[in-house]
């Protein structure tokens, strides 16, 4: 038999995620501003534009997963709570949701973003 546990982990999970993209949407506000503030004084600089465009990028595709990862959370917990299991058995299983596995590729197309943007050098 698995370790109920793992319930408790997933919602601590989603509380921390949660958390988290709140002070990314401060940054995001934050940066956006220090952006469009930039290319008013600097004119039109493509610069301002592509990193606006990166950010706000990263910051939709941090928005899709917090909604997946609270979509995969509710069919847990509300889909399946009737079910011989219950959560803990729709968690354990591997399913074949499309849902469930859009998670790796938004994080690693987030860190490729978020790495490129940390090492390009915006001067050139």
């Amino acid at each position: 038999m698995a370790d109920p546990s793992l319930l408790a982990v997933m919602l601590l999970i989603l509380f921390a995620e949660s958390l988290l993209y709140g002070a990314f949407c401060v940054l995001f506000l934050i940066s956006m501003s220090v952006l469009v503030y930039r290319r008013r004084r600097d004119g039109r600089s493509w610069v301002s534009i592509w990193m606006s465009a990166i950010v706000t990028t990263m910051f939709i595709l941090a928005g899709v997963y917090l909604a997946l990862d609270i979509r995969h959370l509710k069919v847990a917990f509300v889909d399946h709570s009737a079910t011989p299991g219950g959560p803990l058995a729709y968690l354990e299983q591997q399913g074949s949701d499309p849902f469930r596995n859009v998670h790796p590729y938004i994080f690693g197309l987030m860190t490729l973003m978020g790495d490129g943007f940390m090492v390009s050098d915006p001067s050139r």
